[in-house]
């Protein structure tokens, strides 16, 4: 699969056709009242069947819920800790300020996360954390989706940090807004949620939404299976689709062409990708 980057910071389903395969993964082992030490284990399908509760409370399609999160995180939760550009959880959930940007579990300097494409020449995490300051607008709601999705289900934010079913509720939910703010319903059909895709990749730029949302589909069209870091198993099958890709006009990106054009040596395919969480091979 293609390599992507990820920073910025913004129906009726059918779950038939998804592989689930009942294993349980021990973990650490524990010790009992009488000192004996006992395995604990995981329920290896409890993500799998929280993506497909939250479709089904939302009415996303499973497929979309599925993508996103792969596409943003590997499905990866890491603990509660933000990502190198201020997002939470498996489905990059954001809250940025500038102690997020600074402290973060990511070993990838800060600038390549934060200015939307690789600088040529690296530069001190220091130098990289006062020019994203000077040119981010950290009050930008883009930039804390987590706050957003915590009020649309009433709960905390400390709490979609932490719970990975809560984190998953909290991209549901705001994919639904998002969803109405751009098509002015709750599309009942996969190919219709591109424009929602699009504003969930937190990105102002044309291009940077538009690539992030055809990695969505294109996940969607090839399908993944993979065991996560916590011994979680999650697939997504394989389903062919053909995207609206119109329904991104209505969010009225910028197309600055002179600002998006990613450098690339000669002889390679590149995309421009705003906004990096994890590398994806």
């Amino acid at each position: 699969m293609k390599k992507s980057k990820w920073l910025q910071v913004a129906g009726s389903l059918s779950l038939t056709g998804f592989l689930l395969s009942s294993t349980i993964t021990p973990m650490s082992p524990s010790i009992n009242s009488h000192g004996v030490a006992q395995a604990e284990v995981v329920d290896s399908l409890e993500l799998q069947k929280a993506f497909q509760q939250a479709a089904q409370e939302f009415n996303v399609p499973v497929e979309i819920l599925l993508a996103v999160g792969y596409n943003v995180s590997l499905w990866e939760h890491h603990d509660g800790k933000p990502s190198a550009s201020g997002g939470y959880g498996l489905m990059h959930l954001t809250d940025v300020n500038t102690d997020s940007l600074e402290d973060t579990h990511s070993d990838e300097p800060a600038h390549m996360f934060l200015s939307g494409k690789e600088d040529a020449d690296s530069q001190p995490l220091e130098k990289s954390i006062l020019k994203i300051e000077s040119t981010l607008d950290i009050n930008d709601s883009r930039l804390h989706t987590l706050n957003t999705a915590a009020e649309l289900l009433s709960l905390q934010p400390e709490t979609l940090k932490q719970n990975k079913q809560q984190n998953i509720r909290g991209a549901a939910a705001l994919l639904v807004q998002f969803a109405l703010d751009t098509s002015g319903e709750t599309p009942s059909d996969v190919n219709e949620w591109y424009g929602a895709v699009a504003k969930y990749s937190g990105s102002s730029d044309y291009t940077g939404a538009k690539d992030f949302a055809d990695r969505v589909y294109e996940t969607i069209n090839e399908g993944v299976t993979k065991q996560t870091e916590d011994g979680s198993s999650l697939t997504l099958a394989p389903k062919q689709t053909k995207p609206n890709i119109e329904s991104i006009q209505s969010l009225n990106l910028k197309k600055d062409t002179e600002e998006t054009e990613a450098d690339c040596p000669n002889g390679l395919a590149c995309h421009y990708v705003p906004a990096a969480y994890k590398k994806i091979d």
